[in-house]
């Protein structure tokens, strides 16, 4: 069979057909080679060339494919299973954390202390060792080595806001109670007692025959009356010039109510 070239294409037809079954170009198909084209004077090396006709029809019957119906039940089914474990984990340590509490609340706080700073220390720790290979977070594909070594500054911190709120048993916020309550009582004696010295120390001055004179050595000595309605008895010394100028070393006594007020107070000879 008698075989042409296309004039259009430049493929072989045979000799008899009237078109290209490659182009589908309907010029007549001759034995020889085809006719040069002739330069456009539009043509320019860096102008992009026409696609051939083959694949200017390859690219127009190109179908853009979707998702199979099969694929897409598949991904929603991973996300739901996804879904359920991340709510599964959640209500876990949730449940976790509630029986701490209620295990702190009604046996002792270092039920939850205790756990707590073992978290706090593995948390440290992982973090440390994340940053340094230059990592992110375990399971959590979106972090990076700044997160790693954040966390081993964040969950000291965390420890001590949880550390505040850790509820105490009933003994222990009774002893705690208990303490505050002694802590108060020896802070006000203290206050009554420095309240009567000083206001023993500025009576005795004044009655003193040169005050400029005057000076206390040492500390004075703070008794608790025996009696009933309670108070405190001042002892201490001071040295002044009497009236001769002679210096002199003399014992001072003074007492005070259960308030810490000055009731009398007189220079012993």
């Amino acid at each position: 069979m008698a075989v042409a070239q296309c004039r259009a294409c430049g493929g072989e037809v045979p000799a008899e057909a009237t078109c290209c079954a490659r182009c589908g170009a309907l010029a007549t198909a001759s034995k020889g080679p085809p006719p040069a084209k002739s330069a456009s004077p539009l043509s320019s090396r860096f102008r992009k060339p026409p696609l051939p006709a083959a694949a200017r029809t390859e690219q127009e019957t190109t179908v853009i494919r979707r998702p199979s119906s099969a694929s897409t039940g598949v991904t929603r089914a991973a996300c739901e299973a996804a879904i359920r474990q991340r709510l599964l984990w959640s209500g876990s340590v949730l449940a976790l954390v509630s029986i701490l509490f209620v295990l702190a609340r009604n046996v002792t706080m270092m039920v939850v202390v205790v756990p707590l700073v073992i978290l706090c220390l593995g948390a440290m720790g992982l973090g440390l060792v994340r940053g340094l290979l230059n990592r992110g977070l375990p399971y959590l594909p979106q972090t990076r080595r700044v997160h790693s070594l954040l966390l081993v500054v964040v969950a000291p911190v965390v420890l001590g806001v949880l550390g505040q709120i850790v509820p105490m048993t009933s003994a222990e916020r009774r002893q705690s109670e208990e303490d505050a309550r002694r802590a108060a009582a020896a802070q006000a004696e203290t206050d009554r007692q420095s309240k009567a010295t000083s206001d023993c120390q500025s009576y005795i001055l004044e009655h003193l025959q040169v005050p400029s004179s005057a000076s206390l050595p040492g500390s004075p000595k703070v008794f608790r009356w025996d009696r009933q309605e309670g108070g405190y008895v001042i002892r201490g010394a001071v040295e002044a010039q009497n009236a001769f100028g002679a210096r002199l070393r003399r014992v001072y006594e003074c007492t005070a109510d259960a308030g810490g007020q000055l009731v009398s107070g007189r220079i012993l000879e």
